[in-house]
């Protein structure tokens, strides 16, 4: 209800504030009419505001919320213990550019980098684990309203704050500990540095640093950074903002820091072998299987970029949701009454003056759609244009507030609105499901069956109805803090114990009879499938309920 509500206020403000202009173009000389001053304590309250808003809600129980774990975090901190303890990933190899991960899916290395240190420092948990995407989430709406006020203004920057403060998508991805959304925030953060270095060349060459970084942060960013630099590097010479020379000292800068990424694209592509260095490898990976997601490894090409461009459509245009973990359906990632504001806010960025911020911009969002149909759409591969498209919101506002008076009060009381619907869904409906989607129970029953004294444990390989060890064992590794050394066989000591080697310790497969062995000293996670092979009278059984099957640790009688 309130959504539709304020999808009719908006538009309501959309059309008049869009008549009120043109009209003023018809029978004024002024299309664009000076800003109204505003106090600059107003704009110091709008910004504690947004700060106050935006970081207290995303640190509010930081580390419960969601509940559980997500294995795709679980692997990142495996690695990036791994990484803070010896320089290796968990299986060993030396600074790798990527991560093996799943060996047949990989993950980017950025967030296990960061959490590295940050693991040293304060120790293994949930919450150390997330804070990497937490602050570089702060950092990258910060970047976003400089970048915002050095465009169009403190008004801009000001509206800007309040709408990231708010969005949903920035403040449900700051909360865990997804690596690919490292991207978005790394490249707004070159945008910035790019749009300061069109006037002053040294911040250029340090946008060229955080553009190298980028490739760090998401596999898809091989194909996007490098068709945004091509794109934007004609725009920019045609325009007349760099030269030859800055752009051929661009070029040496940006792949100073990506070559190695580079490298490993070209490693896995032409299938040679893994590169050593001295201080880092470049792996060849021989189970891929992501190259499936890109639309030219598929069986019909045009098809498929039908269908991507229609997903495409659905998630950034109409504010569809896809999965659960990365959007609450009926707010999606910016709220569906923001795609008329950003409408708007496109019609403004080609009536104001500032061709600079209008071509970086528009380059950023075309070649980053265009990415994104590349591969198969998901909130996690569109939130690149999440950034741009707050920027278009926020100027959609700026062009209202300009046209209606006291039209400011109806947009934030609708924001205020919805955002509040929002936050209370998240912390109770979303939480209490996204705890059985993040395998909450599970990772309870790993914490449990640890503090008994067995030799082995026996893990059940089934976490979605389906047969994913991989999963299992991400999950034990991190619940049950498995040294990496231990893991890879090189020693029988965890954290200062004498154990059996980890693989007779620790088995993951579905649960069978032979299993079973009443005089060994073991401890099991087990299916409700999988009790009967117990002798209830010798065991017993503590259930944990499961998402898509229940669990139970299964100990010995004392």
């Amino acid at each position: 209800m309130i959504n539709n509500i304020a999808m009719i206020i908006i538009l309501l403000l959309c059309i008049v504030s869009m008549c009120k202009w043109l009209y003023d173009c018809k029978f004024s000389q002024n299309t664009i009419k000076r800003e109204r001053n505003i106090n600059s304590k107003i704009y110091f309250i709008v910004f504690a505001a947004a700060f106050v808003v935006g970081v207290g809600t995303r640190i509010y129980t930081f580390g419960q919320a969601p509940g559980g774990l997500f294995f795709d975090e679980a692997m990142a901190a495996i690695d990036g213990k791994a990484i803070a303890d010896y320089g290796t990933d968990h299986y060993g190899m030396r600074f790798p550019v990527y991560f093996e991960a799943w060996k047949n899916g990989h993950q980017s290395i950025m967030m296990g980098y960061i959490m590295a240190p940050i693991i040293k420092l304060f120790g293994f948990s949930k919450l150390t684990i997330r804070l990497p995407l937490l602050l570089t989430s702060i950092a990258g709406a910060v970047f976003l309203v400089l970048l915002a006020k050095d465009m169009f203004g403190m008004k801009a920057a000001a509206i800007t704050a309040l709408i990231v403060a708010m969005n949903p998508w920035h403040f449900m991805q700051s909360r865990w500990a997804l690596d690919c959304y490292m991207f978005p925030h790394f490249f707004i953060i070159s945008l910035y540095f790019l749009n300061k270095g069109m006037k002053n060349k040294k911040w250029l060459y340090v946008s060229m640093v955080f553009f190298g970084l980028t490739m760090y942060c998401y596999g898809i960013s091989i194909y996007i950074v490098p068709t945004f630099l091509v794109a934007f590097a004609i725009y920019a010479l045609i325009k007349k903002y760099i030269n030859i020379k800055e752009l051929l000292i661009s070029i040496a800068v940006y792949l100073f820091i990506a070559w190695p990424n580079i490298l490993c694209i070209m490693v896995n592509f032409f299938k040679w072998d893994t590169i050593s260095t001295p201080l880092f490898t470049i792996p060849r990976f021989y189970e891929t299987q992501r190259q499936t997601d890109l639309l030219f490894f598929t069986a019909e090409p045009l098809k498929q970029l039908w269908a991507n461009a229609k997903e495409l459509f659905n998630l950034v245009v109409l504010q569809k949701s896809d999965f659960s973990t990365h959007s609450i359906q009926g707010f999606s990632t910016m709220y569906y009454f923001s795609i008329p504001l950003a409408v708007v806010g496109l019609i403004y960025l080609f009536i104001q003056k500032n061709k600079l911020a209008r071509g970086v911009i528009l380059v950023s969002l075309i070649s980053c759609a265009a990415g994104c149909l590349v591969t198969l759409p998901g909130t996690w591969r569109i939130a690149i244009l999440l950034y741009p498209l707050m920027i278009l919101t926020a100027l959609g506002i700026k062009f209202i507030i300009d046209k209606i008076r006291f039209s400011e009060w109806a947009v934030l009381a609708s924001y205020a609105m919805i955002f509040i619907m929002f936050v209370s869904v998240y912390f109770t409906t979303w939480a209490t499901d996204m705890y059985r989607n993040f395998f909450g129970d599970f990772c309870a029953a790993l914490e449990y069956v640890e503090t008994f004294d067995v030799d082995k444990y026996y893990i059940t390989s089934t976490t979605r109805l389906q047969d994913t060890k991989k999963e299992s064992e991400a999950y034990t590794i991190f619940f049950h803090d498995i040294d990496a050394r231990y893991y890879q066989g090189l020693t029988n000591e965890n954290h200062g114990k004498t154990y059996l080697p980890y693989k007779e310790r620790y088995k993951y497969s579905n649960i069978q009879p032979s299993d079973v062995k009443e005089n060994e000293n073991a401890a099991y996670i087990i299916t409700t499938a999988e009790k009967k092979y117990f002798d209830e009278t010798k065991y017993d059984f503590k259930p944990f309920r499961g998402y898509q099957t229940d669990y139970y640790a299964v100990t010995k009688k004392q």
